[in-house]
């Protein structure tokens, strides 16, 4: 049966306000620690709040961050149902409310740990390859940011090539990646790349 639009407008209502909980904003106003938004990178994500702060709040963050990806997914299927242009609908809202989080003034991570739950939720398989496509991608480059937009670029390859009904999800998700990354393209445009060193 066809989900009715309202229905499907307020799950994605509802995406987005999960997505708009940054885990890294959570975990500095929990720890009383600086706005991470303000101090390095500028992206309240995992990799800056490595840099600010070491591993183990770096991989709170990451597990926070995918967990609600995943959980957006799941809850969808769980009460919902699968369609696959009504799950692109939900992956892209929470994906923009990781971006553009209403509770913390429009401006958090960029979306690359929060698309890997959502990945993760919805083919484990595909997940893991475009996962390790990223870690070949820093092997080489050393840049996460450069890792991520060449992660962007193959995963809809690898969704082609593997399951065709996720195309679509697959692709929004690129595109996100892409454009959340804009900078980062610039500078390797401009060749400025920006090394992690971990």
């Amino acid at each position: 049966m066809e989900l009715p639009l309202i229905q499907l407008f307020l799950a994605a209502f509802l995406a987005y306000l999960l997505g708009s909980m940054p885990t890294a904003m959570i975990i500095s106003k929990i720890q009383n620690l600086k706005d991470p938004r303000k101090l390095g990178s500028g992206n309240a994500g995992a990799t800056n709040m490595m840099r600010l702060h070491g591993w183990p709040i770096a991989l709170i963050t990451l597990a926070g961050d995918v967990f609600k990806g995943f959980l957006a997914i799941k809850l969808y299927q769980q009460f919902l149902g699968s369609n696959p242009t009504h799950l692109a609908t939900i992956t892209f809202a929470v994906i923009v409310g990781h971006i553009y989080p209403v509770f913390f003034g429009f401006k958090g991570g960029k979306g690359v740990a929060t698309i890997l739950g959502t990945m993760l939720a919805l083919s484990p398989i595909l997940a893991l390859l475009t996962l390790s496509c990223w870690i070949l991608a820093f092997i080489i480059t050393r840049v996460s940011a450069y890792s991520a937009l060449i992660c962007a670029l193959i995963a809809p390859v690898i969704a082609y090539g593997y399951d065709n009904d996720q195309l679509l999800i697959w692709g929004i998700c690129s595109l996100t990646l892409l454009l959340s990354h804009r900078e980062n393209v610039r500078n390797l445009i401009n060749n400025k790349p920006e090394k992690d060193n971990y």
